[in-house]
């Protein structure tokens, strides 16, 4: 028994440090952003990126909060990911439920069809021809469209559904529910955590996408106002080197960085528990 408690004390030592450890990695590069973005430019030039702050200032936010593109780009990031992650949920769902029917048409060639798209695609140049045929170039429907299919979300929905017992679906029917009924008063209900899981997965996705951008708006003044505060990032390096002397790019760019982060941060806590079991749950049946 000794020797028991031993062995458990030790295995329960060595997960505490093998998660000590790997929480500090992944929490290293967030809080060398913090830090750099609270450092005087000169203490930054002199120490580079450090885990405490030598000289404390706030000169990068001020610039950052006084920069009118900074909250159109931050508001374009938000009201896209939110149309997005709401046009997902309904094709996603929609077409899970689809491919969850074995009873429906062509099953297994429909199934195969979609992840047969995840292994191969036609690319970037033919997606970006069928964008400008469609006439979505320089507008908010190329952001929104394109990413709101997600193959790898819609099989995690059917093999969800897959797992449910047959026996819902017979009782709903005997009750006289016809199949959008069954979907809406029984399907969606009891599917919450992948569902959950499935918009979480599309809003990070979409939240940290720029190349939609760089790709579908112009260049132009124009094409400002359709851009997200990912792209915002991207551009911002450079513009505030060349502009302001007084604060370095780098604590600029660390203090948009944290901003940028900090909406996520605070989210997943909330939805961490659906995550995880949706995960799980929609990756038991193929």
């Amino acid at each position: 028994m000794m020797r028991r408690r031993h062995k458990i004390r030790a295995a329960v030592i060595v997960k505490g440090v093998f998660i000590a450890v790997f929480t500090f990695i992944f929490l290293l590069p967030l809080w060398l952003m913090l830090t750099s973005s609270f450092e005087e430019s000169l203490s930054f030039a002199r120490h580079g990126y450090s885990l405490v702050i030598y000289s404390f200032s706030t000169a990068a936010y001020e610039i950052l909060f006084t920069d009118s593109l900074f909250w159109s780009s931050f508001g374009n990031s938000v009201w896209v990911t939110l149309c997005t992650v709401a046009l997902s949920l309904v094709v996603n769902v929609l077409s899970a439920y689809a491919l969850s029917k074995k009873e429906m048409p062509l099953h297994k060639f429909f199934n195969f069809l979609f992840v047969f798209s995840m292994f191969f695609n036609a690319g970037m140049i033919p997606t970006y021809l069928i964008i400008r045929s469609l006439g979505m170039v320089d507008t908010f429907l190329a952001l929104i469209i394109p990413p709101a299919l997600g193959v790898y979300n819609i099989l995690l929905i059917r093999n969800y559904v897959y797992s449910l017992p047959r026996a819902m679906d017979e009782a709903a029917m005997m009750d006289g529910a016809n199949w959008f009924q069954l979907l809406w008063s029984v399907i969606i209900p009891v599917s919450k955590p992948v569902i959950v899981t499935t918009a979480f997965i599309t809003l990070i996705s979409k939240w940290n996408s720029w190349m939609d951008i760089l790709l579908y708006i112009s260049k132009t003044e124009e094409g400002h106002a359709f851009w997200t505060v990912q792209y915002y990032l991207r551009y911002l390096r450079e513009a505030v080197g060349a502009t302001n002397s007084a604060v370095g790019s780098d604590q600029v760019l660390s203090a948009s960085i944290v901003v940028t982060v900090l909406p996520v941060c605070i989210l997943f806590p909330f939805l961490q528990k659906n995550f995880s079991s949706g995960i799980s749950l929609g990756a038991v049946k193929g």
